[in-house]
This record gives structure tokens, C-alpha cells and sequence, in this order.
């Protein structure tokens, strides 16, 4: 438990010596931040949620679902058929409806936070 708070601290102090650091890298024009998908969540789904959301509207239309449990090259092959099957104003709406979480309608604090920068 003590090992663990030591850490924490050491990480803290480490971090206000970098914060300062990169604030003024980004002004200066040398810090591009590049976010992932996590920047997202829980607002967005992951990469996992929205393939099987793109497949259930798919499976509404009589087609197989296979994303559950996939691994990520068997996801990206099931996004990429979801998306060719899905037509064009469909794939949209499809995309819209798989994409955000009914249940969390704010902007994650951490997308917040880079914003404000």
C-alpha cells in the first residue's frame, strides 16, 4: 500500500514537471496532441460496440451478425462488410445509431479538458 502511494506521488511530481513542458511545446508549435477513439468514450462506443451495432442493423435485414467475440483483424473484416452492405443514406443512419451511447450524454472530461488547451 505505501509502495503504491509512493508511486502515485512520484508520478504526480513527474507530471508537473512535464505539464509545463508540453503546454509550451504546443504553444510554440512543436505538440500536436493526437487523441484515439478513447478520448470518446463512454459519449462514443469503442471500436468492438460499434461494429456490433453497425451488424445488428444488418441482422434486422436477415444478415448474419459476427463481430461478438472477434479479434481485431476479424472486426476490421466485419466493419468493412457491415459498411459495404449497408447502402449509402443507410450506412449513415446505421453509423448514427451505433456510434453513441443512449446512456451518456455529456462530453467526456478528458476530450473537455484538451479542448480548453
Amino acid at each position: 500500500m505505501i509502495a503504491a502511494m509512493e508511486q502515485a506521488q512520484r508520478a504526480e511530481r513527474a507530471f508537473e514537471v512535464v505539464l509545463p513542458r508540453l503546454a509550451a511545446a504546443y504553444h510554440s508549435g512543436k505538440l500536436v496532441p493526437f487523441i484515439g477513439a478513447g478520448m470518446s468514450v463512454p459519449r462514443a462506443v469503442g471500436w468492438q460496440t460499434l461494429v456490433e451495432g453497425l451488424e445488428e442493423r444488418l441482422v434486422s435485414d436477415g444478415a448474419d451478425a459476427t463481430a461478438t467475440q472477434a479479434d481485431s483483424d476479424d472486426l476490421i473484416r466485419c466493419a468493412n462488410a457491415a459498411a459495404q452492405a449497408l447502402r449509402a443514406g443507410a450506412f449513415v443512419d446505421a453509423l448514427r445509431a451505433a456510434l453513441f451511447s443512449p446512456a451518456h450524454s455529456d462530453i467526456p472530461g478528458q476530450t473537455l479538458a484538451l479542448a480548453h488547451l
